[in-house]
């Protein structure tokens, strides 16, 4: 007559050397054979009390984990590079502002009057424009200021379009956390293990791994439900391959997406057999029969059916989706690392001594093509003479605003230095219009038309 086992537990050893459960009731006559899924083997003197059939599966054991949520999508602007991109990317932002401060006073220097980048907050704030692609419309004075600043825009161009193209790629996809995958990384971890019986410490405790070894600490004997322990997060369940995939495929099938998982790493391969009563007549019979059950392929099918059964049932909605949107599926996307990335830092080592060379070189003036540094002056035009647009030298006068705030002592007015700054007179300067310059015509030869109508206005009125 079939019978159920207390609890249905396999069997544990008793101080006294008695077993309970199935191997206890086999041991003592009150069952002639057990159907379940019996580990071959002799830990503790099984084979003393009881035999096996043969075997009609190999399997292993595994843990079953829960997937954790994925990561938030605000963080997706950190995603596009990996932590050492990221640290060597503010090493290159603190660097330059210096770089671009000295490359300042020593153009003022040199030219005889101030610079923009004269300022330690003004390079900074030149440098980080840069790191954003954002436009600079001042031009540095000197040749070498010009290369430097020339290959820090090649380098943060090729770094913002990197990460654009890098974060539409992350922000298309769900990240998941580092998963655990092997007895390292849950050792690493603080989740705790939990099974049917003591058997399974058992095994763990007596493992040659050392990190199994370790996690032996952390077995939790259950009598049942350890399937609340993983879906809760306290804890991963350790039992055979198969028993954990039909537990996972039904509790998924629950979810709209996978809630448990099996890690990838497991550890000792065991064969399944029918367990009997030691010198059980019954064995010889029992043979053939397992034997034509395993040909005939019924194991597998009966899996497949059970599996099928267990998960035809209504689905229930997931914490964070709706019934009619379904989850995104996980795509895989890779961070940038410093072998991606390696052009933009290498200009960025290369600019210091290209930018020595070109000081070297005596300064031109005139007629220059910024890209090949030949002579290129227009007809009628000759080397050193400006030609006249109708508008206001803007750079040269926002550069140096004027007489009045020069420090030599051919031109040192304090008054007017007194009552006002240089940089507000250039502010005032830049901002004032009395003329719309869109409506300059192209053939203008009137320098004054920026000022015209205030001029006209005067004249009328005193």
């Amino acid at each position: 007559m079939p019978e159920k086992a207390f609890r249905e537990q396999w069997g544990v050893h008793q101080p006294n050397g008695t077993w309970t459960g199935m191997i206890g009731m086999l041991g003592s006559g009150t069952a002639d054979l057990a159907i379940a899924n019996f580990f071959i083997t002799s830990l503790k003197g099984r084979m003393d009390i009881m035999h096996y059939s043969s075997p009609f599966d190999q399997n292993v054991n595994c843990i079953m984990l829960r997937v954790p949520p994925p990561e938030p999508r605000w963080q997706a602007v950190l995603w596009p590079f990996t932590q050492y991109t990221w640290f060597a990317l503010a090493v290159g932002l603190l660097l330059s502002g210096p770089l671009l401060y000295c490359m300042g006073r020593c153009s003022a220097q040199s030219l005889g009057h101030s610079s923009y980048l004269e300022s330690m907050m003004s390079s900074y704030l030149h440098a980080i424009s840069m790191h954003l692609l954002e436009p600079v419309a001042r031009e540095p004075n000197t040749d070498s200021s010009r290369v430097v600043v020339a290959f820090l825009w090649l380098y943060t161009m090729v770094l913002g379009m990197s990460y654009c193209s890098n974060l539409t790629a992350f922000l298309t996809v769900t990240r998941q956390p580092r998963a655990i995958d092997t007895f390292k990384d849950y050792l690493e971890s603080d989740l705790s293990i939990v099974g049917f019986g003591h058997f399974f410490g058992d095994l763990m405790m007596g493992s040659v791994n050392d990190y199994i070894k370790e996690l032996s600490k952390r077995y939790i004997t259950v009598p049942s439900d350890p399937e609340s322990w993983v879906t809760d997060g306290r804890a991963g369940h350790i039992s055979s391959y198969q028993s954990l995939q039909f537990t996972v495929t039904k509790i998924n099938s629950e979810y709209r997406t996978p809630v448990v998982r099996v890690m990838k790493e497991c550890a000792w391969p065991f064969s399944l057999a029918v367990a009997l009563q030691s010198f059980s007549p019954l064995k010889p019979r029992i043979d053939e029969v397992v034997n034509k059950i395993v040909q005939s392929g019924m194991l597998s099918y009966w899996f497949d059916e059970t599996a099928r059964t267990a998960t035809q049932r209504r689905r229930k909605p997931q914490r964070g989706t709706t019934d009619g949107a379904e989850a995104s599926n996980t795509g895989k996307a890779v961070a940038l690392n410093i072998d991606h990335m390696q052009g933009a830092f290498y200009l960025l080592a290369l600019k210091p001594s290209v930018s020595s060379s070109s000081e070297a070189s005596p300064p031109r003036r005139g007629c220059r093509d910024l890209l090949s540094g030949h002579r290129r002056c227009p007809k009628g035009r000759r080397a050193g003479q400006r030609v006249s647009t109708g508008r206001p030298a803007a750079t040269a006068t926002e550069e140096d605003p004027g007489h009045y705030w020069r420090s030599s002592e051919l031109h040192d007015y304090p008054m007017v230095q007194r009552a006002l700054s240089g940089r507000r007179f250039s502010a005032i300067l830049k901002h004032f219009h009395a003329f719309n310059s869109l409506a300059i015509p192209w053939d203008n030869q009137d320098r004054l038309i920026h000022i015209r109508t205030v001029v006209e206005y005067l004249l009328q009125r005193f």
